[in-house]
Order: C-alpha cells, then structure tokens, then sequence
C-alpha cells in the first residue's frame, strides 16, 4: 500500500522523497471520506476515528440539521400543495384568496427597508410555488 501511496503521489518508491504534498493530502482526505462512508453504511463506528476538531462537529451539526430541515420543508410543500390541489376542485377561487392573503400581508411592509422587500419578494414566489401559479 505504501508504494501505491509514494507512486500516486509522485514520489520516488525506494526512498520516498520527490512527491507532491498537496496530491498527498487529497488522496488521505479523500480516503477518510470515503471510509467513513463505507462506515456508516455498514452501521460500523469507526475504532480509528481521530478525535475531531470542534469546528468539524459544529459544521456536521450544522449540515445535519439544514439536510433535516429540507427534507422537513420538501414534505411539508409537498403536503400542503396537495391539500390545495384536492381543495381547490370545490373551491376554485382558493388559490387566489391565499395569494391576496399573502400579497395584502407583504404590501404593509416598509418598502424602504430592502430586507422588507425581500421577504416580500420571496414571501410571493413561495406562496405561488405552494399554490401552483409558477413551477
């Protein structure tokens, strides 16, 4: 293993020297990733997991919660724009009373304030892509 090491990286086989450290790093990072990942989907808890840095743990949780509140935000449109779907056979104008809620909600914003133009905006793109108006 260690002479396949030393020849992807450039390095001289016999004595080592001459490889490009940068190639290195990549090769052993890409290989921890990729472990880790053979790990997990075996169910395997790594016995040689390296204490991690308190910043790789932060930015796991992180990664961890934004991929929980995706897929919590995917389900909950899905949802909710089905709902309006099966609604709106009985009630045809339903789509368009939720729109004007929403628009009579955003117009009562500080239009001088851009944050307040930008929730407005992306407050209308949302509720449209909720009730089916743009894909």
């Amino acid at each position: 293993m260690r002479r396949l090491f030393l020849h992807l990286c450039g390095a001289n086989a016999d004595t080592a020297k001459g490889g490009d450290p940068e190639y290195a790093w990549d090769i052993l990072y890409a290989g921890r990733g990729t472990a880790r990942y053979w790990e997990k989907e075996h169910g395997i808890r790594s016995r040689r997991r390296k204490e991690e840095s308190h910043a790789e743990l932060e930015r796991e949780t992180r990664e961890k919660s934004a991929l929980t509140q995706s897929a919590q935000k995917l389900a909950t449109d899905t949802a909710i724009h089905a709902l309006i779907e099966h609604a709106s056979k009985a009630d045809p104008t339903l789509r368009d009373r939720i729109s004007s809620a929403v628009e009579a909600r955003v117009s009562v914003t500080d239009q001088l304030s851009q944050v307040e133009q930008d929730f407005a905006d992306l407050a209308r793109v949302s509720i449209a892509r909720l009730v089916g108006t743009i894909t």
